[in-house]
């Protein structure tokens, strides 16, 4: 049952105990009123019995015709006169006398108490007391004195009763009307001034609570000339709005909690794809170096025995081919976990190294140092971390042959918070792939052709930068280029 018609309910309720309440106390207070109309009736009657004793003569003679023809007959709805020469006959009265009906009886109904009134005029005449009777009264005629020759003298009784006064409702009955009529009404502007300015405004405020736990935006209309439900409606907007604010604040945080989650454990899959390599590798060098070298040195003996020019041309061949494997088992080997030695290397000096290293290289793609300081150093032994460098200079100078782009390759080296250097290798080659870009540190992934990469190169500097605790992101610049971002600590020597 909604408020709205609970409220109407109580309010016809309250309504009905008032009314009732207000019912008996008016008919308590109309009774106390047709006392009093009682009583002013009896003293009229008495005042026009003694009128009609002392204004018509000796009603022993012709004081009687006078009677019939008095004109206030006609003020009276019932009359009639009995003298008090009776009979009594069997429990009955029966006039002898005088027996008037001034009024007439051809009104009257067959149910008429004709002996009733006559005992009770009787009952009057002799104790000289009203009798109330029929909706009238009987009351006792005595003769006036001027009229009367010896003692006070009884003449007989009159009926008497009054004209019914026009149909009309009574206080009571006006009363209970009134207030129904009222009750109706309240409740009616009740239901519809609850309903506009408090039920209206509740239900929207549910249905906007609705929108706004389904994620949408509610959408809130209301009237500020009610206080209190401008108060209401304003505290729940604030209260969305706080709201909103948290859920906003907790999408961020879930999403960066998220991410840094799935980095982790993109480093953690890294790291273990990265030692069970390194495991491999060790076992794979371990097997394959000793026959190898065997290899190698028979070759040697084959090729210095070789005559013809057809022999020294397979053997060279081969010899070659040997090689190819012997550098790709040493890189293997350089997967296997190793702990790094501690050192001191500046920065500096490893880029001037690497120019010299990769001079025929950087004819066609220079190397342009950005160093906020020459003094820069990173905790790790140039032996280590030289190859991490040259690896990743070779890899951006490959990039733009790739795509026969014209370019620098650009290196940045700057100290950042917490005690690390941020080293910045950056080509204006076409970049990697965004499907490929997260695998990109993973061991046997590369973008170069079949036969021109390895997949090795990333993944060894990848697996030393970890070693030298710090870390190795790779993204894509636009409009074009690519950018290794290097995170290694700062060397405490200086």
């Amino acid at each position: 049952m909604s408020l709205r018609i609970r409220f109407t309910l109580v309010l016809l309720l309250v309504n009905v105990v008032v009314l009732g309440g207000l019912a008996w106390w008016a008919g308590t207070d109309e009774t106390s009123r047709d006392l009093q109309a009682q009583s002013r009736v009896q003293n009229y009657a008495e005042l026009l019995a003694e009128r009609l004793s002392g204004h018509f003569g000796d009603l022993q003679n012709s004081g009687l015709r006078e009677i019939l023809a008095w004109p206030g007959w006609s003020d009276f709805e019932e009359a009639l006169l009995v003298d008090n020469r009776v009979l009594e006959w069997d429990g009955k009265v029966v006039p002898v006398g005088a027996f008037l009906n001034p009024i007439g009886s051809r009104h009257r109904g067959p149910d008429f108490p004709l002996d009733q009134l006559t005992n009770a005029i009787n009952q009057a005449s002799r104790t000289l007391r009203p009798v109330t009777i029929a909706g009238g009264m009987a009351l006792p005629l005595v003769v006036h004195e001027r009229y009367s020759s010896g003692p006070r003298e009884i003449w007989g009784g009159v009926f008497l009763r009054l004209k019914s006064a026009p149909l009309h409702l009574s206080v009571t009955e006006g009363v209970v009307l009134a207030a129904i009529l009222a009750t109706f009404i309240s409740a009616a502007v009740t239901y519809i001034f609850l309903g506009r300015t408090v039920l209206r405004p509740v239900e929207q405020l549910a249905s906007a609570a609705e929108d706004f736990g389904r994620g949408e935006k509610p959408q809130i209309y209301h009237d500020p000339k009610v206080p209190e439900i401008h108060g209401l409606f304003h505290s729940f907007g604030t209260m969305m709005e706080r709201i909103q604010g948290f859920q906003s604040e907790l999408e961020s945080e879930v999403k960066l909690a998220t991410n840094e989650a799935a980095k982790a454990q993109l480093r953690a899959a890294r790291q273990e794809r990265l030692a069970a390599m390194g495991t491999l590798a060790a076992g794979l060098a371990h097997e394959v170096n000793s026959p190898l070298a065997g290899a190698l040195h028979g070759l040697e003996t084959l090729r210095a025995e070789a005559h013809s020019s057809r022999a020294k041309q397979h053997g060279d061949l081969t010899a070659e081919a040997l090689h190819r494997i012997q550098e790709l088992v040493q890189r293997l080997l350089r997967l296997a976990p190793a702990r790094l030695e501690s050192g001191h290397c500046v920065l500096q000096q490893t880029m001037e190294d690497v120019q010299v290293f990769l001079a025929a290289r950087l004819q066609t793609h220079p190397l342009m140092l950005e160093m906020s300081s020459p003094d820069l150093a990173v905790a790790a032994a140039p032996g280590d971390f030289f190859p991490v460098i040259l690896n990743l200079v070779q890899n951006a100078c490959d990039a733009m042959d790739s795509a026969a782009a014209q370019g620098n390759v650009t290196i940045r080296c700057k100290p950042i918070e917490g005690s690390q250097v941020e080293i910045c290798i950056e080509d204006q080659g076409p970049g990697v792939s965004e499907d490929l870009l997260p695998h990109l540190f993973e061991p046997f992934v590369t973008t170069k052709d079949v036969g021109k990469g390895t997949g090795l190169g990333l993944a060894l500097a990848y697996a030393t930068v970890r070693q030298l605790g710090g870390n190795l992101e790779a993204k894509n610049m636009q409009p074009s280029g690519f950018v290794i971002q290097m995170r290694v600590p700062l060397s405490e020597e200086q």
